[in-house]
């Protein structure tokens, strides 16, 4: 689960890549989970808290085929390319699944990367450039079957989305305080590329997205989220005929104003 501090949303669900330049913000901070390898397997460090700078790729309600969300995480002090899928989408690999993976990548808070995400040879593949569009790293995942492949090439939502995310144990009430601050300052997310089912490119803009911009001091049913001191401040701008959104974000305004 998150609190989505800026969730843009295509209008339409014809795509089946996406790619976006991304400022990975100065200022960021994460509070350490707890490493549980026998009721959390695989590894989301529960009762954590991290950005996340991320894709999705959805089937469109009430279509619950396909579901993924794939970009960068902020984790333990580390950036990482992570990957969050529905079940049964993906085969396990080296780097964890069948729901979760992650890599440890090289880059530095103040970087611009390249961000895409797109489908090849049966794998869903999530990819990081650097700014100029030299390869640093990526995870390939292996469908799980041709049925899931073909799926995605069919077409679905793509998401664009910064977050505070919260990785709470599961099945449980426990609630993830505010404090130390968790918080990024001033990423932006920009010249979005969008791949049609027919295979041209469109520019992510005002007309063809929307933006979900959530409240703070946020519930779950059965699982408490609650920071009475979240704040988040958002811009929005036309940029060469691309929606570019910067955001900034804290789970408590009083220990770390934004």
């Amino acid at each position: 689960m998150a609190i989505h501090c800026c969730y843009r949303k295509t209008n339409d669900s014809n795509y089946i890549a996406v790619g976006s330049y991304i400022k990975i913000p100065y200022g960021c901070n994460y509070r350490a989970g707890i490493v549980d390898p026998i009721n959390d397997p695989e590894g989301h460090n529960y009762n954590g808290d991290y950005q996340e700078f991320f894709h999705g790729m959805y089937t469109r309600y009430p279509d619950t085929t396909i579901g993924v969300d794939s970009g960068i995480g902020y984790i333990n002090g580390q950036f990482k390319i992570i990957v969050w899928s529905y079940p049964n989408m993906f085969l396990s690999n080296t780097y964890g699944g069948p729901q979760w993976f992650s890599k440890v990548i090289n880059i530095n808070k103040g970087d611009i990367i390249i961000l895409r995400t797109y489908l090849n040879n049966n794998k869903f593949i999530t990819q990081v450039d650097d700014a100029n569009g030299n390869e640093i790293d990526r995870i390939e995942i292996t469908c799980a079957s041709t049925k899931i492949y073909n799926k995605f090439l069919s077409g679905v939502e793509i998401n664009r989305e910064n977050s505070i995310a919260i990785n709470q144990k599961n099945g449980t009430t426990e609630e993830c305080n505010d404090t130390p601050a968790v918080y990024f300052k001033g990423v932006e997310f920009y010249r979005t590329t969008l791949t049609t089912t027919s295979y041209s490119y469109v520019p992510l803009t005002n007309q063809n997205s929307h933006l979900r911009h959530t409240n703070n001091s946020l519930k779950f049913t059965g699982r408490v989220v609650d920071f009475p001191y979240y704040d988040d401040t958002l811009s929005r701008t036309m940029v060469s005929g691309f929606i570019k959104d910067t955001v900034s974000a804290t789970s408590n305004s009083n220990e770390c104003p934004i």
